[in-house]
């Protein structure tokens, strides 16, 4: 699986091979100017939830998580859950995401650590994860580091 952020409609156009680029060919097909501004809607508006506001811990039990993943995710999210349940790993950047969501849907820390530590544990070894992953988790529940209770990126920030 391929996680890309684009940062304009232009740049999602030439991803999807309907623009041309510096680099690319003559065969490119081409798009309407109406679908272009549709495309560029797409990039620079979000009308759905906004998970990135402080929200208080425990809506959401570590037993329920698969669940409510099931039912209730976004589908970026859910397909983030599923992946981390199929490989037992995420990158960085899916390890922020999906933490800091689960975090803003109410998994407390205590919970996160243990979710966390049961995927990863059966891919790199329960004292890699404490070494390595752990520290990660409490600092973006503002247990460590310079203590800043961070939100969950917002779905704009997440499309762009």
């Amino acid at each position: 699986m391929a996680v890309t952020t684009i940062d304009s409609g232009t740049k999602a156009l030439e991803f999807l091979a309907l623009r041309e680029n510096d680099d690319s060919t003559k065969n490119t097909p081409s798009i309407s100017p109406n679908d272009h501004q549709i495309v560029e809607a797409l990039c620079s508006s979000y009308l759905g939830p906004d998970f990135s506001q402080p929200k208080e811990y425990g809506e959401i039990s570590l037993k329920d998580t698969d669940q409510v993943a099931k039912s209730s995710f976004p589908l970026c999210m859910r397909r983030l859950f599923e992946k981390l349940r199929e490989d037992h790993h995420l990158k960085h950047a899916g390890r922020m995401q999906l933490g800091l969501f689960l975090k803003g849907v109410g998994l407390n820390v205590d919970d996160s650590l243990a979710f966390w530590r049961e995927e990863f544990s059966k891919k790199v070894g329960l004292e890699k994860f404490e070494k390595d992953y752990a520290y990660n988790i409490r600092h973006n529940y503002g247990k460590e580091g310079k203590k800043t209770d961070y939100t969950p990126y917002s779905c704009q920030r997440i499309i762009l």
